[in-house]
């Protein structure tokens, strides 16, 4: 399972040239990115499960908007001010913010190849299954995210090798 955000949707490209995020960094820039990666390392691994035939699956999770530790250590006066704001009309809790993790963790019934994840009202808790849009859509770019990831690692993992 891949923890994601709903936030993919916010990154303006995946630095693959610069990892480390040396050019143009932004705090919500480099967050957005890393939660786009996420989102595209589980659909590809999801897609190369299938293809060598394993039974296991990869789902890809979302926990909404959480009031947890995360939320106070912002950037910027104006974000630290808005938190009490969010905390109040969207955050759910940790506890909430949890269960489609463990609905992923736990139902064999949990779908492939969306995010899952809790509707906007915080006080909702059931899990929805979001269609994935652009950029994460791209399979060519899950598979140039793949590619990065094995340079990087030195490790080919369902590549052509039996797992």
């Amino acid at each position: 399972m891949t923890v994601s955000s709903s936030l993919y949707r916010r990154a303006k490209a995946l630095p693959l040239d610069d990892m480390s995020g040396r050019a143009g960094y932004t705090p919500m820039g480099a967050y957005a990115a890393s939660k786009l990666a996420d989102l595209l390392f589980g659909l590809e691994l999801e897609r190369r499960l299938r293809r060598a035939g394993q039974p296991v699956r990869s789902l890809v999770v979302h926990p909404g908007v959480a009031g947890t530790p995360m939320m106070t250590h912002t950037v910027g006066s104006v974000a630290r001010a808005l938190v009490p704001i969010v905390r109040t009309l969207v955050a759910r809790s940790a506890a909430s913010g949890s269960l489609p993790i463990l609905y992923a963790a736990t139902s064999p019934d949990a779908p492939t190849g969306v995010l899952l994840g809790p509707p906007l009202p915080k006080w909702d808790h059931r899990v929805r299954f979001a269609e994935v849009t652009r950029p994460a859509d791209e399979p060519a770019l899950a598979a140039r995210l793949w590619r990065a990831g094995q340079e990087r690692s030195a490790v080919a993992y369902l590549d052509g090798v039996p797992v």
